[in-house]
């Protein structure tokens, strides 16, 4: 099968009802970065010594994605956390999806805890492809701790920005769980959409995916924690793959 097919049978994925996650191209070379996201890259090299590789974009105008490795260290500099880590690894070889849990422990002894989730073979911002279980943890990790960061209201750019200009970091403040509940299925409802899923009124697309992955689950708001973030994983490769097709 070509890339071109390869990419439209995965943006076709909402009516093919496939046993196992959507399989995008071959991983392809990374996008260039514009001359803005590549200064970004660069401010953020010399100001916590990260590993450049460990930042992508999703487009031109979408914000930086640090992986893990990169955002750990982002966020030690930048914050007064107690501690933040990361789960060993849940991975699921039948539908191949790697599973992570990160929590934040702060300085009260309050902790938050988030999961991420990412396919084997997904498409991801920037034009790389999850193509092995290690790469598949670093993306799960990362999207973990990102999840937990956005739990107590941490946004590494924004972080870094007010340290340049010298102001206060923003106060922490834990988001109640259902709170983050209420933004999870509002994110899942928006990528189904946005993968071609939900059409109008119509969602038999988007109910047979989710039966696939959770034959109990009747409805996203069914799905526990990390369910959700392994079905948003699903629908943002799905997402990815269908742009690309387009392209």
């Amino acid at each position: 099968m070509s890339a071109h097919e390869a990419l439209a049978a995965n943006a076709n994925a909402a009516s093919a009802a496939p046993a196992a996650p959507p399989t995008p191209p071959s991983a392809r070379p990374r996008k260039a970065r514009t001359i803005q996201q590549e200064m970004l890259v660069r401010e953020f090299v010399a100001a916590y010594d990260i590993n450049p590789d460990q930042v992508s974009f999703d487009g031109e105008s979408g914000p930086p994605f640090f992986y893990y490795e990169a955002l750990a260290q982002i966020v030690t500099a930048l914050t007064d956390f107690a501690e933040l880590g990361a789960s060993e690894p849940e991975i699921d070889v039948t539908n191949g999806h790697v599973t992570c849990s990160a929590f934040i422990k702060l300085r009260d002894e309050r902790t938050v805890r988030s999961f991420g989730s990412s396919f084997i073979q997904e498409a991801l911002p920037g034009g790389e492809v999850v193509e092995t279980y290690q790469k598949g943890l670093d993306v799960s990790r990362a999207r973990a701790l990102r999840s937990a960061l956005r739990m107590v209201g941490f946004d590494p750019v924004r972080a870094h920005e007010a340290r340049k200009a010298g102001e206060k970091p923003a106060e922490t403040r834990i988001t109640p769980e259902d709170e983050q509940r209420n933004k999870e299925l509002a994110e899942i409802h928006i990528l189904a959409e946005q993968a071609g899923l939900i059409v109008g009124e119509n969602k038999t697309a988007y109910y047979r995916q989710l039966s696939v992955f959770f034959p109990a689950a009747n409805s996203s708001g069914e799905l526990n924690a990390k369910e959700r973030a392994q079905f948003i994983a699903l629908l943002r490769g799905i997402k990815t793959a269908r742009e690309r097709a387009a392209e």
